[in-house]
């Protein structure tokens, strides 16, 4: 990591996203509208939870040796760790039809990951020099984990579909 504005955007975008959240969880709160998962879904959760958490400490032991081989600096071994932990966590939750709550309308969040997807795959073009991959892999990290959730969403539409057509 070279540029330390970087890194004050990274937390800037942290910290905004995180207010926007609290926000969002307030009103949701107050609205009175709760927690529809289903006891199936939940028990789906939990268990992806698990398996994410599981993998988080597997990849965080192997982070700490990858970088004290000077491999990766700790900030990228970290990225990497938490999004492989994220996107095990969304895919396993997609797949099992406990990503979205009773009633909830999937087509716009569909629209939110592939824009985020994309952006961050804009983004991480612009720090590609010379054949060379420089700056942070934050970008790389969200852009591939946010795509594979977003294909794990379309394959699960897809599995929805073919029931509901031979029922």
């Amino acid at each position: 990591m070279k540029n330390p504005y970087y890194i004050a955007g990274f937390i800037c975008a942290i910290i905004l996203v995180g207010g926007i959240y609290a926000v969002i969880f307030i009103k949701h709160k107050k609205s009175g509208a709760g927690n529809r998962f289903d006891e199936m879904q939940l028990f789906a959760r939990y268990q992806a939870a698990f398996h994410a958490f599981v993998l988080l400490i597997a990849l965080s032991i192997l982070g700490g040796i990858v970088t004290d081989q000077g491999w990766l600096c700790g900030f990228d071994a970290a990225i990497i760790c938490v999004f492989a932990a994220i996107t095990v966590f969304g895919c396993e939750c997609v797949l099992r039809n406990a990503y979205f709550k009773a009633g909830e309308e999937q087509k716009s969040w569909l629209i939110v990951l592939g824009a985020l997807a994309a952006l961050n795959g804009v983004a991480v073009i612009r720090h590609v020099y010379d054949g060379t991959f420089m700056e942070s892999i934050l970008n790389l990290c969200c852009a591939i984990g946010l795509g594979t959730i977003l294909v794990a969403n379309f394959i699960q539409r897809g599995r929805n579909k073919r029931e509901l057509e031979d029922e």
